[in-house]
């Protein structure tokens, strides 16, 4: 098995390494499952469809908010989404000068069929390591990603809002508590 060794004094490759395993990551595990599910559905559109899913109908505003993105961007995403049947828009009942947006049954098959195959390349590629280095693998992302977050502000950005589907294991709410005293909350 090719393994890599690396000096403690030398970032750049540590950094480089880090950048191989992103774009490993976004490419392979994310952008391949997307073509090989046969969808024509975006990384951008797939997290819109995600957050969506956690969080039920919301507004524009709440959308734009939560996947960090500016209201125009989130209509052109949201009018691409409709036309291909995965979301649609309502008047709010509270707030008829409001809209909500919220998932079809088109859209929820879709994430569930993404989800499982991207589940399904992540188990493939860790079949392909000892348990020892998967278990070495968890915790030096866990370390990594917790020396990281050093400002209640980089936590709340890379937040997923996963709502629901929080656990307590998660290393945003472990982190941002630790720095400001407070729970992180997941909506």
């Amino acid at each position: 098995m090719w393994r890599l060794t690396l000096e403690p004094q030398r970032p750049l490759q540590l950094e480089m390494l880090a950048d191989f395993f992103v774009e490993l990551v976004f490419d392979v595990v994310t952008t391949r499952t997307l073509s090989d599910a046969g969808s024509d559905i975006t990384v951008s559109q797939l997290e819109c469809l995600k957050y969506l899913q956690r969080h039920g109908a919301c507004s524009a505003a709440e959308l734009a908010e939560g996947l960090h993105m500016s209201p125009p961007a989130i209509t052109k995403l949201v009018d691409r989404l409709v036309r291909k049947g995965l979301v649609m828009r309502r008047d709010r009942p509270d707030d008829r000068r409001s809209v909500e947006i919220s998932l079809t049954e088109a859209g929820q098959q879709a994430v569930e069929a993404i989800r499982r195959r991207r589940t399904q390349v992540f188990e493939m590629i860790l079949s392909r390591m000892t348990p020892e280095d998967q278990e070495m693998l968890e915790r030096s992302l866990r370390a990594f990603v917790a020396a990281g977050l050093n400002d209640p502000g980089v936590v709340e950005a890379l937040c997923l809002r996963c709502g629901d589907e929080s656990t307590p294991e998660c290393p945003l709410i472990d982190a941002y508590r630790v720095l400001t005293g407070n729970p992180l909350q997941c909506r």
